[in-house]
């Protein structure tokens, strides 16, 4: 959307045929501008916000051109291959960030990994390099009950800013995260190396 407040174009991109129709059907997005192809694939735009549910499918359970593509764009955006033992949901998040303007954000549902897990360091580097707030957010109540593992909620705005920290935030119920104070925040440093390091969010 426009972020001046207007009315903005909105693009959305999905490989399945019947969720792509099921969403134009819905009024989420007009025909035209709703891509059938995979994220990883589609050509970097600019626009102000990118929202996104990836899936979190190990690259080692890929076929091989798709995990190649996947490997691809973290190579782009890092600089370095990730490691192959890594979930899709990372190149996902990186090709995101190639789409936002000077001052965009993005909301991403990940799995609850991007926390601790060691091959997350690099893009927390990366991200950290490139915004200039970051917070993730976790609910205690099951808002994702067809998820089979804990999801969490990364915002991350202003881009082409620089955040040395990341906040944490635990609410309750998914009622509280529109207006609601979080049961428990705190605000942990990140970035600790010149390689970059997960910051000690897990929150439990």
């Amino acid at each position: 959307g426009a972020r001046g407040g207007g009315p903005g174009r909105v693009a959305g991109v999905e490989l399945a045929p019947r969720a792509r129709g099921g969403a134009v059907e819905r009024g989420l997005g007009r025909e035209a501008e709703a891509i059938r192809s995979g994220f990883l694939a589609v050509r970097p735009c600019g626009g102000d916000a990118v929202v996104g549910n990836p899936p979190y499918v190990r690259l080692r359970h890929l076929p091989e051109e798709e995990a190649r593509l996947a490997l691809g764009v973290t190579a782009g955006v890092l600089g370095r291959r990730m490691d192959p033992s890594g979930s899709l949901w990372m190149p996902f998040l990186l090709h995101a960030t190639r789409f936002l303007e000077p001052g965009g954000r993005l909301a991403f549902v990940l799995p609850h990994e991007l926390t601790y897990v060691r091959y997350a360091r690099p893009l927390w580097r990366a991200l950290g390099e490139r915004f200039g707030e970051l917070r993730v957010v976790r609910v205690r109540e099951r808002i994702f009950p067809e998820l089979m593992q804990e999801a969490v909620i990364l915002f991350a705005s202003g881009r082409g800013g620089r955040a040395m920290t990341v906040r944490f935030e635990v609410f309750e119920r998914e009622a509280d995260l529109a207006g609601g104070e979080p049961a428990r925040a705190s605000r942990r440093e990140m970035l600790t190396s010149r390689r970059g390091k997960a910051p000690s969010v897990n929150g439990k």
